[in-house]
């Protein structure tokens, strides 16, 4: 969450009750947003020219995937602060949400990588 809200992705809202309140921006919302400034390509890439159609279809289909992965990603971290909340509140259940959390935050991890890969792509296409 907190690389969500350092990229202007997502806003923490005031807590109610003592829970986080999160919020998605427009930034976030709007997958059509390429950061080319992350993407380094060098001269020797070379995308392949295709029609229009057949670029618009892999560019949608690429929107998708990584819509569908922001998706996910905001569950795994939710998932992970819960438990790490659950542990705060009751200490007893540290040693057994452990391993929830670990796997929680490993799927997030590994969710971001994809989207990475996915915004990569997306912006030769944009390019």
């Amino acid at each position: 969450m907190k690389c969500l809200i350092e990229n202007d992705q997502l806003i923490k809202l005031p807590e109610v009750n003592g829970w986080p309140r999160y919020q998605l921006t427009s930034e976030f919302l709007d997958v059509s947003v390429v950061r080319l400034a992350n993407v380094k390509i060098t001269d020797n890439v070379k995308i392949p020219r295709q029609s229009t159609v057949a670029a618009h279809r892999h560019v949608s289909s690429l929107k998708e995937k990584l819509s569908r992965y922001r998706s996910e990603m905001l569950c795994a971290i939710g998932e992970s602060e819960e438990y790490s909340a659950l542990c705060n509140e009751h200490p007893d259940l540290r040693e057994s949400a452990q391993d929830l959390y670990n796997q929680a935050r490993e799927r997030s991890a590994t969710l971001l990588g994809k989207m990475k890969a996915l915004e990569n792509m997306l912006s030769q296409y944009a390019g």
